[in-house]
């Protein structure tokens, strides 16, 4: 048996009782991780006829919809505070977008939806944070920073509201070589933290309660 760590978004339940109590930004439930077992396939064998196998690699889904394009002015406005310079271009379909350190420049794909191209955004500044705040940080290897980025942006879209777990658990996973890969999450769990605090604050508060209530 193998285990993994597994996010734990907060609840409806939590929420509803945050939003009750004021809606703190400091005080906003947060996605955290937890052990969980898993089968690698090596470890299981097919079942018999009549059964039909699946694929065991599960498609990435993309995050579809338009519901978050009020945040796109706050999360500007971060990379404007980075000194950084945002770049709405066309890519190949299969490239979200791309953090530059040299040029400081973070260029999006103007071709998806809006609520990708928040997604994507968020991922890219946790690149500029790390690098550009974090001079003194952890000496991480390209796969490890991507999954340490991808978990910041997995916690902060998951706050609002919008579940992209369709995409990026298939997206660590491919990042992960292997168990030490994924113990990363834990060993950089207040880099993440601090950086998710920083963009959740940037964003603030969604215009409205429904603002929230689109998943993808």
């Amino acid at each position: 048996m193998i285990r993994i760590w597994m996010p734990v978004p907060p609840g409806k339940k939590q929420l509803d009782a945050w939003q009750a109590s004021g809606a703190d930004p400091n005080e906003r439930p947060r996605t955290w991780f937890r052990l969980g077992p898993v089968w690698d396939r090596s470890q299981v064998e097919p079942l018999p006829p009549p059964a039909e196998p699946v694929a065991l690699d599960p498609p990435i889904s993309e995050p579809d919809g338009d519901s978050l394009d009020w945040a796109l002015p706050h999360l500007t406005a971060l990379v404007n505070e980075l000194g950084c310079t945002l770049v709405l271009e066309e890519h190949h379909a299969d490239l979200g977008g791309l953090f530059a350190p040299a040029t400081k420049v973070i260029s999006i794909n103007s071709a998806h939806t809006v609520n990708h191209q928040v997604k994507t955004l968020i991922h890219e500044l946790a690149h500029g944070l790390m690098h550009l705040t974090d001079r003194d940080g952890p000496d991480l290897s390209y796969a490890e920073e991507e999954i340490v980025v991808e978990s910041i942006a997995f916690s902060v879209v998951g706050g609002l509201g919008i579940d992209t777990s369709g995409y990026s658990i298939p997206y660590l996973t491919s990042w992960s070589q292997d168990d030490a890969d994924m113990e990363i999450v834990e060993a950089c769990a207040e880099l993440i933290d601090r950086h998710a605090k920083r963009i959740e604050n940037a964003i603030g508060d969604p215009p409205n309660p429904t603002a929230t209530s689109e998943t993808a």
